[in-house]
């Protein structure tokens, strides 16, 4: 551009002196000498060569100062104009750098929030898993405990269910031994006095009671006891009636139905047959087997 420039000046400063000094001779060459009617004037000394050359010179160089400064301003145009465009292209670069800048920062924070919702999306993932992990864990767990607790309750059951009945056979045997029930039973046998009726031997309420019917009867004295004898009646008399045994009562009356407790404390398995026995007069009234 600064090789241009210089170019174009120093053609128009040639063609300025060129110019300059081909008008200077023209003028001087056409110039007519002036001529008046009344007196011939004295023609003016002839320029020399040298006088002339200054002339062209000096023109030449005022044309070339004037052309020069007209040159120095459209240089001076010229690089205002290319400074300006500079000035422009740069501006333009520095806009597109701060807006690529911008683009990349833009771009920058868009990679760095994604690789932040990344990052807490996989803490979350993690998290969902170990929460899962815990809740798998936690369910083995219960249903570890529940068929625990289901064995246990299977054989709690079952102990119930075992001890229930073995409870219900006792219940069932205390049952039957309080229930009302007839032991043994059957008539009166005459030995000295005459004596007629039934007998039986009930538990009641897990009591045992010798009862005579209503068709019991025999003859009244005083002292009249009811035994329990290890004899049977067969063998059984006034003499030895009154041996081993065990004394109920007195006979309350001489007919009807009566009734006598037998305490817990008397086995029957050692007693034979019951006794009407007079110890006043040592005479067996009558009497029965039990079995």
């Amino acid at each position: 551009m600064r090789f241009l420039t210089l170019s174009v000046t120093s053609l128009l400063l040639g063609t300025a002196l060129i110019s300059a000094c081909s008008e200077e001779q023209t003028t001087a060459v056409s110039a007519p000498t002036p001529v008046t009617a009344s007196k011939v004037e004295t023609k003016p000394a002839a320029l020399t060569e040298a006088e002339i050359a200054a002339e062209a010179n000096r023109v030449a160089q005022e044309k070339l100062a004037a052309e020069t400064a007209a040159a120095a301003q459209a240089q001076a145009a010229i690089d205002a104009a290319a400074s300006k465009k500079l000035a422009a292209e740069e501006a333009a670069e520095a806009r597109k750098l701060t807006a690529t800048r911008a683009e990349f920062d833009q771009k920058r924070r868009e990679a760095e929030a994604a690789f932040k919702n990344a990052e807490q999306r996989a803490d979350a993932q993690r998290a969902a898993q170990a929460a899962a992990k815990a809740l798998a864990a936690k369910q083995a767990a219960a249903e570890q405990a529940a068929k625990t607790a289901a064995a246990e309750a299977e054989q709690a059951a079952k102990a119930a269910t075992e001890q229930a009945a073995k409870d219900a056979e006792i219940a069932k045997a205390r049952a039957y031994a309080l229930r009302d029930r007839v032991i043994a039973q059957g008539t009166f046998t005459k030995k000295k006095k005459s004596i007629n009726g039934g007998w039986s031997i009930v538990m009641q309420d897990g009591k045992r009671y010798l009862r005579f019917d209503d068709g019991f009867k025999t003859k009244w004295v005083d002292d009249l006891q009811v035994f329990l004898s290890p004899q049977g009646i067969a063998a059984a008399n006034g003499k030895n009636a009154g041996q081993d045994v065990y004394r109920l009562a007195p006979l309350t009356a001489k007919k009807g139905a009566q009734e006598y407790a037998i305490p817990d404390e008397v086995d029957l398995d050692i007693y034979k047959s019951i006794l009407i026995h007079c110890e006043e007069y040592n005479l067996l009234w009558g009497g029965t087997d039990i079995r």
